[in-house]
């Protein structure tokens, strides 16, 4: 067992170092931004980053869920392959059509989102993010079940790259403020959607699974609740806040949302290697146990990262940014508490997966939608006011 583990810490490191390089990398340039960008021009760039991001979780259908299932099970009888170009081209198809209906609504979701209905080429950079997030994201986990981190490391290396390259050119250079910062982080994906799709050209044939298409759709359908409560709850917040205080006060939640992330990090790098790890082992006694110690160690390691991160708070917001940001820091540590509960339940809920019962998650999920709209209703107010307007 302990070998598994090892393993799982070895991948769970590789697949981390891109996504912790990516936000090292937006600490580094945060200066830059905030120079560039008053908290305005930011929180409306991370209103339309989360508008993309939740459309995002709609339009996978849960079938990345669905292709860590059930590939293990279909490649024992030759049918791998089946299952990848499925679900890459179902998911391609999906990104078109949920772009195609951002466009198609841009003025009213400009208008709900960021107070503004003449802001619509906002929506429109949402759409073409959506499209590219989504298939490179598909083609990218590819690496992730034929186990090679090193590949998916260098992959996200070289998107961070020419997204930080596109961004500093759009809003230093050309000074397009929030649309440059928009434009600069979907623009390194579209340039390596056609590197990866090199690499991983075998799958890139048609197909809609021979048969399997309809029980992936009934596995991966009841997980999407999760992905669309996770990101429908900070695409809300980020919505009532711009709504009820302003974008400048959304500028300041963007910004501490964005110092959470450290610990968010660790959570993104267990998740990209925790299915395939855990759908791996194929005896039920051995998984039992494996969770156990997963779950212990997490819980761990994650609980004095939370604290690290409430503590540093306020250093680094006055180290990395200007005066009108300064706000920011005080809300830092909820957000990073609530980063570190959501990857504990990431991992108790592959138990539901692993004997098909992935119904489970929506009874989860509407219970926290439950409890989070009810505690709206009771405060009468959003809970960041608290910590900024006090």
């Amino acid at each position: 067992m302990y070998r598994k583990l090892l393993q799982l810490a070895r991948h769970t490191a590789v697949y981390g170092l891109g996504s912790i390089a990516s936000k090292l990398l937006a600490i580094i340039l945060l200066p830059i931004y905030v120079h560039y960008l008053d908290p305005a021009d930011y929180g409306a760039a991370e209103a339309v980053l989360m508008l993309d991001l939740f459309t995002v979780a709609i339009v996978k259908l849960g079938l990345q869920n669905s292709m860590m299932r059930f590939w293990y099970e279909q490649q024992e009888h030759g049918k791998g392959d089946v299952v990848i170009r499925a679900v890459t081209t179902v998911m391609t198809l999906a990104a078109f059509v949920g772009a195609g209906l951002l466009v198609a609504f841009s003025q009213p979701l400009a208008r709900v989102y960021l107070n503004n209905p003449d802001k619509a080429e906002f929506i429109w950079i949402a759409a073409f993010g959506v499209v590219c997030t989504t298939i490179y994201s598909t083609l990218t986990s590819i690496f992730r079940l034929q186990k090679r981190p090193v590949s998916f490391l260098v992959s996200s290396l070289l998107n961070i790259s020419f997204s930080a390259g596109f961004t500093i050119l759009f809003v230093v250079g050309l000074h397009w403020k929030a649309v440059g910062l928009l434009l600069g982080n979907f623009m390194g994906t579209f340039v390596m959607i056609p590197l990866v799709g090199v690499v991983q050209r075998r799958y890139l044939v048609p197909s809609f699974g021979q048969g399997l298409l309809g029980a992936m759709l009934r596995f991966g359908i009841p997980t999407m609740p999760l992905a669309i409560a996770n990101q429908g709850l900070t695409l809300i917040d980020r919505t009532v806040v711009a709504r009820a205080a302003g974008l400048t006060e959304l500028g300041y939640y963007a910004l501490a949302s964005k110092l959470a992330q450290i610990v968010m990090l660790v959570v993104i790098a267990l998740q990209m290697s925790w299915q395939p790890f855990a759908y791996s082992i194929k005896d039920d006694e051995e998984a039992r146990a494996t969770y156990a110690e997963v779950m212990s160690w997490f819980v761990a390691a994650i609980g004095w990262l939370v604290v690290a991160s409430a503590l540093l708070a306020e250093p680094i917001v006055r180290l990395a940014t200007r005066p009108a940001y300064f706000p920011a820091a005080q809300a830092v540590p909820i957000l990073a508490l609530a980063a570190g509960v959501y990857g504990v339940y990431f991992i108790a809920a592959i138990g539901a997966g692993r004997v098909k019962k992935t119904g489970y998650h929506i009874i989860v999920a509407v219970c926290a939608l439950a409890l989070i709209a009810a505690r709206q209703i009771i405060d009468g107010k959003l809970a960041f006011e608290s910590f900024v307007l006090s």
